[in-house]
């Protein structure tokens, strides 16, 4: 499989150049959205198999006109990272050592996934997106875990085993709806593993992914257990990359999803 990656990336131009610019979003194509529910951001994310969207700018009402275009729709939802609109104090911070745990890409701390007040803020997000007829919640920061926790295995452990059991709990809530993880692979591996229905992989970019021993892996693992990949790719040509990888694909420059881009 390595081998049959490493060629589709050399040979994938092909398809890139001659698909450039053929219009419609690909049957596998999906997009990330947070900005508000204006006309024009309805009417672009029409044309999607699936979104992923911020549920506080979107009305029930627009989120069912996309339902009803036949969209599959996904309410974002921050499980790790302390953010103004979960109203927890600061105890509610995971501490480590006495210290919060700063995320400093997003000038933040990691919350406390294993304290009630936590898990009501976040049932409380998903509770309104059932109410409003999403698809399913993507679960967002997940990867924290791995990243920011590999010093300190009790505590990993024990938050993927909070997570496992609060998602499984969430599942018992709201039967219907469909769950993605963002990133946390190796949570995902541990704990989450047919607790989620797919994978968000961001900074999908062709030459480091082709290159890269550790992503080629993890590509080989997700393809023997099925798992469903999304990927988020900064540039036309890993789009393509991921096209001829028959993976899920979308495309955004980087982390930063409030505006809305042509495919």
């Amino acid at each position: 499989m390595k081998t049959l990656r490493r060629l589709l990336f050399m040979t994938f131009c092909a398809s890139f150049l001659t698909a450039a610019g053929c219009g419609a979003p690909s049957p596998r194509a999906f997009k990330i959205y947070y900005g508000d529910a204006t006309p024009a951001a309805v009417a672009a994310l029409q044309h999607y198999p699936l979104v992923i969207i911020e549920p506080g700018g979107w009305p029930a009402k627009q989120v069912q006109r996309l339902r009803a275009a036949g969209v599959q729709v996904f309410g974002y939802v921050n499980v790790l990272e302390m953010a103004p609109e979960y109203r927890l104090p600061p105890s509610a911070q995971l501490r480590l050592k006495g210290r919060p745990v700063a995320v400093p890409q997003w000038g933040t701390t990691l919350m406390d996934l294993r304290q009630p007040a936590v898990q009501a803020a976040l049932a409380a997000k998903i509770q309104r997106i059932a109410a409003h007829r999403y698809t399913g919640v993507m679960l967002d920061t997940v990867g924290d875990i791995d990243d920011y926790l590999t010093g300190h295995p009790r505590v990993q452990t024990d938050l993927r085993r909070t997570l496992a059991d609060w998602l499984q709990h969430q599942q018992h809530r709201h039967p219907k709806l469909a769950w993605l993880q963002n990133w946390g692979f190796l949570t995902y591996q541990q704990a989450t593993r047919g607790l989620v229905d797919g994978i968000l992989w961001e900074d999908f970019s062709a030459p480091k992914i082709a290159a890269d021993a550790w992503s080629q892996r993890w590509l080989d693992y997700f393809d023997r257990t099925q798992t469903p990949v999304y990927v988020v790719c900064p540039d036309i040509a890993s789009l393509y990359y991921a096209q001829e990888l028959g993976l899920h694909h979308a495309r955004n420059a980087d982390d930063h999803y409030d505006q809305l881009t042509k495919e």
